[in-house]
């Protein structure tokens, strides 16, 4: 199943559009699922875990951005955070995802702000059927 399947029918939440969307809202509004490259991430010793990129101002462009926005500002009101981490196609450009963790998605523990990069800290782990 690829990755635009998986949001609609494992996650109930259909991306907007599957080419620039990186993340979604489920259908009942209940919860914001967000795409983050494995690679991008950096250990945060005050939580104690990694933290993924969500945002980075410098390098985020494009028209996923402002969406992408919109789904942080969800996170930071109160609406539950997941991720869904992907590894990357060697040597694509633009990236391309060559798998994701299909099987689970982790809790979004809290958001934090380090060096004009916004990262989603590493919660627990959610089996999917």
């Amino acid at each position: 199943m690829n990755i635009t399947k998986h949001f609609s029918l494992k996650l109930n939440a259909p991306l907007v559009n599957p080419r620039w969307s990186w993340g979604a809202v489920s259908s009942n509004g209940r919860r914001v699922v967000l795409r983050v490259w494995g690679f991008e991430k950096r250990f945060f010793p005050e939580f104690d875990q990694w933290g993924y990129i969500v945002m980075d101002s410098d390098n985020s462009h494009g028209p996923g951005k402002a969406e992408r926005l919109r789904h942080i500002d969800l996170i930071r009101s109160g609406v539950p955070g997941e991720l869904v981490i992907c590894t990357k196609v060697p040597d694509s450009m633009p990236w391309a995802i060559k798998d994701f963790g299909a099987d689970r998605v982790f809790a979004v523990a809290a958001l934090t702000h380090h060096e004009g990069i916004t990262y989603a800290i590493l919660g627990k782990a959610r089996r999917l059927n």
